[in-house]
């Protein structure tokens, strides 16, 4: 569910990016996009510090539940 989150945050950001080129809003896009918050406008720049706390969150949850899960 976080995943979900995450991406349509990172959909959402890309409109208050300035200045990126197409390129940059289609193939540019990366799993990493909310360390883009300095060219973004006020409300991106929320949105990332949202992105980074949910990335944030999802890997300190994979972590322990992927070694749960494999443990065996």
């Amino acid at each position: 569910m976080t995943g979900f989150y995450y991406v349509y945050l990172g959909i959402v950001a890309l409109k208050h990016l300035r200045g990126a080129t197409d390129i940059e809003k289609t193939v540019g896009w990366t799993l990493w996009w909310f360390l883009e918050a300095d060219r973004c406008d006020e409300v991106g720049k929320k949105l990332c510090r949202r992105g980074s706390t949910v990335f944030v969150v999802a890997w300190c949850l994979a972590a322990p539940g992927y070694y749960l899960v494999f443990r065996g």
